[in-house]
């Protein structure tokens, strides 16, 4: 009798269909996952994007008035909503008035409010210091469908240059000096 070799099969090696549905449904789950935290990390990127952009719109408003506002004459420095005084370059005096407010950076940032508070030193003959606050409102759908509004501060005063040498001998006898001269 001969025997039939191809109907003994002793090694079923291979994955069954159900198997292989059960493997496919839980990679499935795990990139439904993993794709949703990517997208969250795309969605907090680009927030990341709006507010650093608010932020440095903000710098750069700052950094203008205050280059212009350390050669200022500390006597005629007015704050509120703008702020203006009378800046020197070089022997020339220039008038300089800014109001922020208003001003559009790009379609979803735009400064909201802008004060500038002078606050006068209570040491004689010291420069007043110019507390300077805007505020960013920020619309974008990445945020959200509200604006955020960002506010940023800093102060600034407007620097006395002296030549030393040529006061040297008049600093020694004047009382009316303040003391930190």
């Amino acid at each position: 009798m001969k025997k039939l070799y191809f109907l003994q099969v002793k090694d079923r090696s291979g994955v069954t269909l159900a198997e292989m549905m059960v493997a496919f449904g839980v990679f499935g789950i795990f990139i439904s996952i993993a794709l949703g935290g990517f997208m969250q990390s795309l969605k907090n990127q680009r927030v990341a994007l709006v507010l650093m952009e608010a932020n440095d719109a903000a710098s750069i408003i700052f950094e203008d008035i205050a280059r212009q506002l350390r050669t200022a004459d500390p006597n005629g420095i007015s704050g509120g909503s703008c702020i203006s005084f009378t800046a020197s370059q070089g022997t020339q005096k220039i008038p300089f008035s800014s109001c922020p407010m208003g001003t559009v950076i790009n379609n979803a940032i735009k400064v909201a409010s802008f004060d500038a508070n002078v606050i006068l030193s209570p040491t004689l003959g010291a420069p007043p210091r110019v507390v300077m606050t805007i505020t960013m409102s920020i619309s974008d759908s990445s945020i959200g469908a509200t604006p955020v509004y960002r506010t940023l501060r800093t102060t600034i005063s407007p620097r006395i240059y002296y030549n030393l040498k040529s006061i040297e001998p008049q600093r020694k006898n004047r009382t009316d000096l303040p003391n930190w001269f």
